[in-house]
């Protein structure tokens, strides 16, 4: 090529990494609309299908006495802030899910008070058959077979679980915002201030930080579900998961705050949960999901079917606070 054209053509060249530039920099000067940054988390939470993660998880429950009284787990008790306690809950667990077909395979180094158990106790819940169960393993070596007889709730228990351990992951919030209220860019992330629905009742006041491959790194939701006032603070770091198709944060913790319930006024911390992802497994074979799914009811040696009055005994037994 001769000096006459290759003069232009460099300057056309120069021309085109400078527009290039701009049109760079004004994209990263102006914040997606509410619509875009929508479409973008919600599809970064359907990635988040037919696929399994192993982490593990640490759980800490700040209880009071107050609360094992409620549970009828005491005597009355006396009203002083020096008779709160925590209880640590260490478990190693493999999460499946398909669709809304969620298992939780479980093995927990401490029990409910914290105390390290003897031997590991495995726990395995799923709502894979179409019926919510799990199988217990006692500590009598004993195996225990709960069916929930109520219907499947898409805001149960299990889906609650569910929902903090995507939270944690930096996902799943596209798929319950109500409404986006406001976008805006600070440095290289989006700060996104909006309406969440969570639970079956409730209305989520959100703020959320959003870095740049779209997981949510900090969040703070104020969640007022029939009176019952909680905050849920999420910090999320590292990632995973990204060429097996599923990008997630490594690591993330989630405080809960109950302010206030129905009849009164709480605010103090009641939970703590820390996850450390391992692995992530994408596109799972049929084979592979049903095993990682299915509740194997050979050796069982109690059968017992959970009513709703069962359950709430349940939970008071496992000092979850009511919800």
């Amino acid at each position: 090529m001769s000096n006459r054209y290759y003069i232009p053509f460099a300057c056309y060249t120069m021309i085109l990494i400078g527009l290039d530039h701009f049109v760079a920099e004004v994209q990263a000067s102006n914040p997606p609309t509410k619509q875009e940054l929508l479409d973008l988390l919600v599809a970064k939470d359907s990635r988040f299908d037919n696929l399994s993660i192993a982490y593990s998880r640490i759980f800490l429950i700040h209880r009071n006495r107050i609360d094992d009284f409620i549970a009828g787990k005491g005597p009355q008790p006396v009203f002083d802030e020096n008779l709160d306690y925590d209880a640590e809950a260490i478990a190693k667990v493999t999460l499946t899910v398909k669709g809304s077909e969620t298992t939780f395979d479980q093995e927990f180094e401490t029990d409910s008070e914290g105390a390290v158990l003897p031997k590991p106790q495995h726990v395995k819940w799923s709502n894979a058959s179409g019926v919510e169960q799990d199988l217990v393993n006692a500590a009598d070596d004993a195996w225990i077979l709960h069916t929930f007889t109520r219907p499947l709730e898409p805001h149960g228990l299990l889906q609650e679980s569910r929902m903090e351990v995507e939270l944690c992951s930096g996902i799943g919030y596209g798929k319950r915002i109500v409404e986006i209220e406001s976008v805006d860019l600070n440095g290289d992330t989006t700060v996104v201030k909006c309406t969440m629905k969570l639970f079956s009742r409730d209305v989520t006041q959100a703020e959320l930080v959003i870095d740049k491959s779209d997981l949510v790194r900090k969040a703070r939701l104020n969640i007022d579900s029939a009176g019952s006032v909680q905050i849920f603070e999420i910090e999320t770091s590292g990632v995973i998961g990204g060429r097996a198709g599923c990008e997630l944060a490594s690591k993330g913790r989630l405080t809960r705050t109950s302010v206030r319930s129905p009849s009164k006024v709480i605010n103090r911390v009641t939970e703590r949960m820390l996850i450390e992802i391992d692995k992530v497994t994408t596109n799972l074979s049929n084979q592979d999901y049903e095993r990682l799914s299915t509740i194997n009811s050979k050796g069982v040696t109690h059968r017992v079917e959970m009513s709703q009055q069962n359950l709430q005994d349940k939970l008071k037994e496992s000092k979850r606070l009511p919800r």
